[in-house]
C-alpha cells in the first residue's frame, strides 16, 4: 500500500467515526427535538381542527396534550410524550394508561426524528419532520395506510 491510500483509508476512518459520535449524541439527549415545543394547530382525516401542545418536562422528557374545542369548551384528546431512557429516545402514546404504545427512535437529526416499532399496529412507524414556515409534519406508517398530519405553530 502507498501513502496514497494510507491518506484515503485515514480518511474513510475519521468519517466513520465523526458519524458514530453524532449518532450517539443524538440519541443521547433530546436537543434536537427543541423546535417541538410549543402549541401546534392541525387538521384531522375528517376536517376537525385539532390541538397539539409540547412542554418540556425535563431534560429527559417532552408532553404532548392533544385538545379540540367544541364551541368555546375545550376537550382533551391524547397524551403522549418523548422520553430519553437508557441512552435511548422514546416516543409513547399513553392516552389509555392500561396500554403504552412505545416506539423506539430508529433516526434522529436536528429537524427530524424517526421511531419505528414493528409489533404495533396499524402504525408501526412515526416520523416527526420540521418544515420550513414554523411547520411540522407527523407521518404515520404501517402496511396499510400511510397518514401525514401537517402542524402549524400557533405559540
Amino acid at each position: 500500500m502507498n501513502f496514497r491510500h494510507y491518506k484515503i483509508l485515514a480518511c474513510c476512518l475519521l468519517l466513520f467515526t465523526l458519524k458514530a459520535c453524532t449518532s450517539n449524541q443524538n440519541q443521547n439527549s433530546l436537543n434536537n427535538l427543541d423546535w417541538l415545543i410549543g402549541t401546534w394547530q392541525g387538521q384531522s382525516r375528517s376536517g376537525n381542527v385539532f390541538y397539539e401542545e409540547w412542554i418540556k418536562e425535563s431534560p429527559t422528557e417532552f408532553i404532548n396534550h392533544n385538545y379540540h374545542f367544541e364551541n368555546d369548551l375545550k376537550i382533551k384528546g391524547g397524551s403522549s410524550k418523548i422520553i430519553l431512557q437508557d441512552n435511548h429516545i422514546y416516543y409513547i402514546n399513553d392516552t389509555d394508561s392500561s396500554k403504552q404504545l412505545r416506539w423506539k427512535a430508529t433516526d434522529v437529526h436536528p429537524a427530524s426524528v424517526a421511531f419505528g416499532n414493528d409489533s404495533i399496529k396499524p402504525y408501526s412507524r412515526i416520523t416527526f419532520s420540521l418544515s420550513a414556515q414554523n411547520t411540522w409534519d407527523a407521518t404515520l406508517t404501517g402496511p396499510k395506510d400511510t397518514i401525514t398530519y401537517s402542524l402549524k405553530r400557533i405559540r
